[in-house]
């Protein structure tokens, strides 16, 4: 087995509470991927016009995140190999704000700025829109961006979505089909 998935949070538990770091330092001493998908939200304003996935759903991932960040799972184990679904939610397209704070002093645990923690996950590509996905590989490394469809409710032809991506290079699209996951899992190809 190479990894395994898990929710955006377990039973209220946000995912760098100090209760999981035997969690998080099993998968590192593995080399595991752990991949995120989000657990919902539940919030009563989220069940009108279907909020709960297109506003919850990235706002759960970007709960994960930016958990793991500030609560000082991804300084503790800097060889960890986490893939956020949904090119990642909201984060790698909002990461200013967190960046404010920190230039502000309101962040002092971490080690730097908070956008310079987002190399350090790995992203898929259903993200709806190819100038989301060229967006995401500006942001972070084209290398840590991968191929998902998130089938049966979202891409219905991912590999032709990435090709849609004008603005990334056809080498970067072509890791994004196949090399990158390759590489992140330790598979030949």
């Amino acid at each position: 087995m190479r990894g395994v998935i898990i929710s955006s949070q377990i039973n209220g538990i946000e995912l760098g509470d100090a209760r999981l770091r035997p969690f998080w330092a099993k998968a590192e001493a593995l080399g595991a991927v752990i991949f995120i998908h989000p657990a919902g939200h539940s919030d009563a304003r989220m069940r009108r016009n279907r909020l709960m996935i297109t506003i919850g759903q990235p706002l759960e991932e970007a709960y994960a995140v930016s958990s793991l960040v500030y609560e000082g799972v991804m300084d503790a184990f800097p060889k960890l190999k986490i893939m956020i679904a949904h090119g990642g939610g909201y984060l790698p397209f909002y990461s200013g704000r967190h960046d404010n704070d920190y230039r502000y002093g309101r962040s002092p645990q971490l080690k730097g700025d908070f956008s310079s923690y987002l190399a350090r996950f790995f992203y898929d590509s259903v993200v709806f829109n190819p100038d989301m996905l060229e967006f995401l590989v500006n942001k972070v490394p084209a290398s840590h961006v991968m191929l998902a469809s998130d089938y049966p409710f979202a891409e219905k032809a991912p590999v032709e979505f990435v090709r849609r991506a004008r603005k990334i290079s056809r080498q970067q699209q072509d890791a994004i089909l196949g090399a990158n996951a390759a590489r992140l899992f330790g598979i030949s190809i």
